[in-house]
């Protein structure tokens, strides 16, 4: 599907980063989709309950807030990179929030 630059507001993406190849260049092509002030919303699953798991590192790859925070920044995004973190039983799941 054709996008052009600059087109949306916000772009949200969950639980699918542990998927891509090359997270800082998905970062920066989602970056090139948002408007001058749009925001990026990246959720997933605490690293330490993912290596729990028995998940095939070849197609899985594990990333902490900060790994995911230090992406985002390496990838453009300089204003207002945060995570937010809540605790949803035993599990603990982040989204990391930033603005282009």
């Amino acid at each position: 599907m054709p996008v052009h630059t600059a087109t949306f507001e916000k772009i949200c993406s969950v639980n699918t980063i542990y998927f891509w190849t090359a997270p800082e260049a998905t970062i920066k092509k989602m970056g090139r989709l948002l408007k001058p002030g749009g925001m990026l919303a990246l959720g997933y699953e605490d690293i330490a309950q993912l290596k729990k798991r028995r998940l095939d590192t070849d197609v899985f790859r594990f990333y902490s807030h900060s790994d995911v925070e230090t992406l985002v920044k390496n990838a453009g995004f300089s204003m207002d990179i945060r995570t937010r973190s809540i605790g949803f039983g035993p599990s603990v799941f982040h989204c990391t929030i930033a603005i282009k």
